[in-house]
């Protein structure tokens, strides 16, 4: 089921089963928020090209912090997202919350136990001050994190859509890369 190429950690007790339906979740956790983080780009592209928005940034803001301060300073000031002002607030409030969760499933090491949790394993780097994080999840508790991040991507997903349909960003951005 899980190749033997793909292993970045070799446990021979760890049942196959197992250690696909743990990579699965990992994927689908990290797949909602990138959809989410890709969506917030998106706006905030949209509107350093808005007039009312235009003067908020010389730039479109390249970090995800950066994205998130500009599109509260942009939901803030007067204009035509006004209407979607708490709304967006929550979307960004719950993205900001999700954060911590979005960088343990993409920057710590796991280990798959059998009977056992799921071991997430990360160093974070916060303002200079250095922590060790282990984080056990259960069969189960994985599975209610992916579900949750699943269902905002989706809902923001669907908003996006409200807001923009299929209209492409109006620029030479959308080049396509092999």
């Amino acid at each position: 089921m899980v190749p033997y190429e793909w292993r970045a950690v070799i446990n021979p007790w760890v049942q196959d089963a197992d250690l696909a339906r743990v990579l699965i979740l990992r994927s689908s956790i990290l797949w909602s928020y990138s959809h989410v983080e890709q969506k917030l780009t998106d706006v905030a592209i949209r509107c350093s090209m808005v007039p009312e928005y235009r003067d908020l940034r010389e730039t479109p803001p390249f970090s995800s912090a950066a994205r998130i301060s500009y599109l509260r300073k942009v939901l803030a000031t007067d204009g035509p997202l006004s209407r979607f002002q708490r709304l967006g607030t929550a979307i960004l409030d719950r993205y900001e919350a999700s954060r911590a969760i979005r960088n343990r499933m993409a920057h710590s090491d796991m280990k798959v136990l059998p009977r056992g949790p799921t071991t997430f394993d990360e160093i974070v780097i916060d303002g200079g001050r250095i922590t060790h994080r282990i984080s056990n999840y259960w069969p189960g508790q994985l599975e209610a994190v992916a579900v949750r991040a699943a269902r905002f991507s989706r809902a923001v997903q669907h908003i996006h859509y409200v807001m923009f349909a299929d209209d492409p960003i109006p620029s030479g951005a959308n080049e396509v890369e092999d």
